[in-house]
């Protein structure tokens, strides 16, 4: 369905506020585009590749690890275990980068609200729910953070 105004405007709005970037960004990081070869691992499908903040990347790849589905007829055992399976990389993947002299959480998150909207835009049903619940929960902390620093 349609994003309500309100969610375009806050989404522009923070973006108006987050800083440019002139970084190469992968556009599409997940496990899927990581291949082991010999010397190590190897980064691959660099089509959606741009240039932008590191932090919508890395805030794309929070959302890839988070909601991405799982082939209809997964078995629940097996979508339990998928799940388990991304957090713990999820983790690893955020706190190797920081250690590399990568981002906070803190400079990751306003770029949430933004990158959900575009993943939504893609249109796949089985995040739709859970995105649509992130842009309401990030909304409300803009809304938050407003009043606060408004006092």
């Amino acid at each position: 369905g349609r994003l309500p105004e309100e969610a375009v405007r806050a989404a522009t709005e923070r973006l108006r506020g987050l800083p440019e970037g002139d970084r190469i960004c992968h556009g599409d990081f997940h496990p899927d585009n990581v291949l082991m070869t010999s010397r190590g691992p190897m980064i691959i499908d660099w089509g959606p590749a741009t240039a932008g903040h590191p932090a919508a990347d890395v805030a794309w790849t929070i959302l890839l690890f988070r909601y991405a589905g799982v082939p209809p007829g997964t078995p629940r055992g097996i979508r339990a275990l998928l799940a388990a399976l991304r957090r713990l990389m999820l983790r690893t993947y955020l706190r190797t980068y920081a250690r590399c002299g990568g981002l906070s959480r803190k400079e990751i998150q306003p770029w949430l609200l933004p990158v959900a909207i575009l993943r939504l835009g893609d249109g796949i049903v089985e995040e739709r729910d859970a995105l649509q619940a992130l842009i309401g929960r990030e909304l409300r902390r803009g809304r938050a953070s407003a009043a606060v620093s408004l006092r």
